[in-house]
């Protein structure tokens, strides 16, 4: 549970975890992160901001959900 008191939330935006190591390939700027590569918690809405998590928990990048496409977070490193 996060410091703000909400699973899967740290700070004003919720957090995707990456059960893929994808994190290498997001932080040299690719900026897909495919469905299979994520542990999406529900209720999650087109559009909304994510910070994405590496394995380890670590910040990795921040992202929109879109949900209808084969690549459900692009990702824009800060």
């Amino acid at each position: 549970m996060s410091a703000a008191g909400r699973p899967g939330r740290a700070g004003a935006n919720p957090t995707v975890r990456l059960c893929k190591p994808v994190a290498a390939h997001l932080r040299q700027g690719h900026p897909f992160v495919f469905r299979e590569a994520l542990r999406l918690p529900p209720g999650l809405a087109a559009g909304e901001v994510v910070d994405l998590l590496d394995q380890r928990g670590d910040f990795v990048a921040r992202g929109t959900v879109e949900p209808v496409f084969y690549e459900p977070v692009t990702s824009n490193i800060p």
